[in-house]
């Protein structure tokens, strides 16, 4: 509980010099947004659904310590190839054709670039609402993914004899 209470007060005291530099960034170069109100109702559930499957995807990786010793190859790899799919190189729509659809073949696009998508009304209503529904099938198969690899590492661990 120490490491979620670090990142909460971490996050809580960033938030507020970060929106104090995006004010001035936004007055200084006169930023207007030109979005509709349904992209603001779309990017709450949006960015909710995109938490809660980057969390999942986390204890989805971290229960792979029950089978390996050293987790960080395989958080570096998450990371790596999260950073490419998810748009963090580059947005999704300037990357090659076969790119795009392994980006949104896989759940790391929804994580970031789904919701940076909708927020900035590139997305019409129903490819708004599509892209939701694929952020709750990718939560649902995490969901099912940790249940899955929690259970079968504790009958490991048990069979070890802790």
């Amino acid at each position: 509980h120490y490491s979620v209470v670090e990142n909460l007060i971490w996050k809580v005291t960033t938030f507020l010099p970060l929106m104090l530099v995006c004010l001035v960034i936004a007055l200084t170069f006169q930023v207007r947004w030109s979005g509709e109100w349904w992209h603001l109702a779309l990017f709450v559930p949006s960015i909710v659904l995109a938490a809660a499957l980057s969390f999942m995807i986390g204890w989805v990786v971290a229960t792979a310590t029950f089978w390996l010793q050293r987790i960080n190859t395989v958080n570096t790899l998450l990371q790596r190839t999260s950073f490419i799919f998810a748009g963090q190189i580059a947005p999704l729509s300037l990357m090659p054709a076969a790119l795009q659809v392994i980006s949104y073949s896989l759940p790391f696009a929804y994580v970031l670039a789904i919701p940076a998508e909708i927020l900035r009304g590139g997305v019409t209503l129903e490819r708004g609402l599509l892209y939701l529904v694929g952020q709750a099938i990718w939560l649902g198969l995490s969901i099912i993914a940790f249940r899955f690899a929690w259970r079968a590492g504790l009958r490991e661990y048990s069979a070890v004899g802790a």
